[in-house]
């Protein structure tokens, strides 16, 4: 039988099961769910690198680089930014990732990996024009 880990303390949060003191981490969300779950342990943040800023909900030490990458461009009226990469319109295939791109314009798209796609119009992700996109039937029944 396992022992339970350690609980949190006032001055110091398990993180992965190792007692770390509050002065070595930086001030984020982690402190907040120490207090509210005492016997739970908190995790290390393994985004790489992480833009939620205090808001994240991770341990991170304090003095280690924590680069915060810039946003991502915004989609404009002609082109829409599909995992970084600013790509027009016009080479396309209309989807709903127009809509998502118009309603989440700082968000960028994610390329369709689906092979084949049968979603059609409705597929939330980014197509390019001219690439095959077969369609294959639903199942038998």
């Amino acid at each position: 039988v396992t022992p339970p880990p350690p609980a949190n303390s006032s001055s110091s949060i398990n993180v992965e099961g190792e007692m770390i003191p509050k002065s070595q981490l930086e001030r984020t969300a982690v402190f907040d769910c120490a207090e509210q779950h005492p016997g739970k342990p908190a995790k290390w943040c393994n985004a790489a690198p992480c833009t939620r800023g205090p808001a994240c909900q991770f341990a991170h030490r304090l003095g280690r680089a924590r680069p915060v990458t810039p946003p991502p461009p915004a989609n404009s009226s002609s082109s829409i930014n599909v995992e970084g990469e600013m790509i027009p319109k016009s080479q396309l295939e209309r989807t709903a990732v127009f809509d998502c791109a118009e309603q989440h314009p700082g968000k960028p798209a994610k390329w369709c990996n689906a092979a084949p796609c049968t979603r059609g119009p409705a597929c939330q992700f980014a197509h390019r024009l001219g690439r095959a996109r077969p369609v294959t039937p639903p199942p038998p029944a």
